[in-house]
C-alpha cells in the first residue's frame, strides 16, 4: 500500500511536469515553480521520465534545462546555398580620364595666371582653371570611388 501511495503521489506532478515540457518550457527552474517542487526534485522526476520512455530528451551539463529531443521543425522552406556571384568587370578608364584633365586644367591655369601677359582676359581664364582643375580632380576620384573596382584599374 505505501509503494501505491508513493507511485501515486509521484505521478501527478509527473503528468504535470509532462504537460509543461512538451508546452516548450525548458528552465528547470520555472518547471519546479510551477509544480511547486524543489529544483532538485524536479529533475530526479524529468530523469525518470526519460528513463521510461515518457520524455524524449535530455538535461543540459549544470541541470538548468532540459532540451526535449523530439521537437518538430517548422513546414518552412529552407534557403538553399547561394549561387556564386559573376563579378562584372569594371573600366575605370573614364575616371582616369577625368582625373587627368583635372590636373591638367589646374597646371594650365597655373601658367595662365602666373606668366605676365597684358590681356586681362587670360588672367580670368586662368584663375578660373586653377578653381576648376581641383573640382573635376576630385570629380574623377569620386568616380572611380563609386565603381568599387574589383580588380586592378586597367
Amino acid at each position: 500500500m505505501i509503494e501505491g501511495e508513493t507511485t501515486a503521489v509521484r505521478s501527478k506532478p509527473a503528468v504535470d511536469l509532462v504537460d509543461l515540457v512538451e508546452r516548450n518550457v525548458s528552465s528547470v527552474d520555472m518547471l519546479s515553480s510551477q509544480l511547486g517542487l524543489s529544483p532538485e526534485k524536479t529533475q530526479e522526476i524529468l530523469l525518470d521520465l526519460v528513463e521510461e520512455g515518457k520524455l524524449d530528451g535530455k538535461l543540459s551539463p549544470d541541470g538548468a534545462r532540459f532540451f526535449r529531443s523530439d521537437v518538430k521543425t517548422s513546414d518552412a522552406p529552407t534557403i538553399g546555398s547561394a549561387p556564386e556571384l559573376e563579378l562584372k568587370k569594371q573600366d575605370a578608364r573614364a575616371g582616369i580620364l577625368v582625373m587627368i584633365s583635372g590636373i591638367v586644367m589646374y597646371i594650365m591655369g597655373n601658367l595662365l595666371v602666373n606668366i605676365n601677359i597684358e590681356f586681362e582676359i587670360l588672367w580670368n581664364l586662368g584663375s578660373s582653371l586653377v578653381f576648376a582643375g581641383p573640382l573635376v580632380l576630385i570629380a574623377g576620384l569620386f568616380y572611380i570611388s563609386r565603381m568599387n573596382p574589383t580588380q586592378k584599374l586597367r
